[in-house]
């Protein structure tokens, strides 16, 4: 898994469950970008859903391909969406660029 920013392709990989969320942290740790996935617990396995990935000054986004995830539904029925936000643009951090919670994590 990672941050697929080619809208022409989509990304599929099997893993369980447990795997692709502890790749979807990892994700969160090291990315700038958002990015969206799909997990299908009939098939084991994760769909990328995330589309037009981007990133600006003080934000990330990603859209969420709704009509790709409607035809999966369609034919699964049961899926389980994951989406992630940066590390960088969710933790305060202060004017020299440290975290605001560092000291409390020491």
């Amino acid at each position: 898994m990672r941050v697929n920013i080619a809208n022409d392709s989509r990304l599929v990989v099997r893993l369980t469950e447990a795997e692709g969320i502890k790749v979807i942290v990892e994700l969160a740790q090291q990315s700038y970008l958002e990015e969206a996935w799909l997990y299908v617990p009939s098939l084991e396995i994760w769909v990328e859903i995330g589309s037009e990935e981007c990133l600006t000054d003080h934000r990330s986004a990603v859209r969420i391909d709704v009509e790709y995830l409607e035809r999966i539904l369609e034919v699964q029925g049961l899926v389980k969406l994951y989406h992630f936000h940066p590390e960088e643009f969710c933790v305060p951090r202060d004017s020299s660029g440290d975290f605001l919670n560092a000291q409390a994590q020491a």
